[in-house]
């Protein structure tokens, strides 16, 4: 081994371990992939591989703070804040509240906004290279909502907040029909599709797209944690 090749083990066969394991092996090291669960269902293919290229907009915001009282689970909502929890919520409440100021909101937002707005193209750029272009599509999702009002309503607030490249459009006729139930309650005609937000589908996973990876320097495989 040369003094600039080394072996390394990544903990965690998710997506940023499988990344990061890529990455190693382009630069000639010796790469392992530590991932314990065999069904590799890590947190990663959870949210349907949700990229979320439009949520530019820091989740700590004055916003946020302000739609505390109705996400309480008292007005049944799923926020629940007990005391006698409070040494453990507490504090992460008191960061969150610091965080949410204008200023450290809208600084979050313009350092975001550039960030995602090259997560697409890397995206594509790996698995291109990887020889799985299949992996990724850029299709969009679907925002559907209970009433026509609350379609309004909501559909007012997309258009006011910072979405990076996305862009909002009409769901079209026949989404709406193939959403059969979903759309009904809407009116069939009150839905949107966030049309600039992609996913990255299961198959991204040591056992089957690493160690065939034809342009890998080293070599990567997995092991029982």
């Amino acid at each position: 081994m040369t003094a600039n090749r080394r072996a390394i083990g990544v903990v965690g066969g998710g997506v940023v371990g499988l990344c990061c394991a890529v990455a190693l092996l382009d630069r000639g090291h010796d790469v392992s992939v530590f991932e314990p669960d065999g069904d590799y269902n890590a947190a990663s293919w959870g949210n349907a591989g949700h990229i979320a290229v439009e949520q530019v907009e820091p989740l700590a915001s004055p916003a946020a703070l302000r739609s505390v009282p109705a996400r309480l689970f008292s007005a049944g909502g799923a926020l629940a804040l007990p005391p006698s929890m409070a040494a453990r919520w507490l504090p992460f409440a008191v960061r969150l509240i610091a965080a949410s100021t204008p200023a450290r909101f809208a600084a979050g937002t313009a350092a975001l906004t550039p960030l995602l707005a090259g997560a697409m193209p890397a995206w594509r750029d790996l698995v291109e290279t990887i020889g799985a272009p299949d992996l990724v599509r850029a299709d969009g999702h679907v925002v559907i909502w209970d009433t026509p009002a609350q379609a309004q309503a909501g559909r007012r607030r997309w258009s006011r907040s910072a979405i990076g490249t996305a862009r909002i459009v009409d769901a079209e006729p026949a989404l709406l029909r193939r959403l059969g139930f979903l759309a009904d309650p809407v009116g069939g005609r009150s839905g949107s599709r966030a049309a600039g937000r992609s996913s990255i589908s299961a198959g991204l996973r040591p056992r089957s797209r690493l160690p065939s990876r034809p342009a890998a320097a080293g070599s990567c495989g997995r092991r029982r944690g």
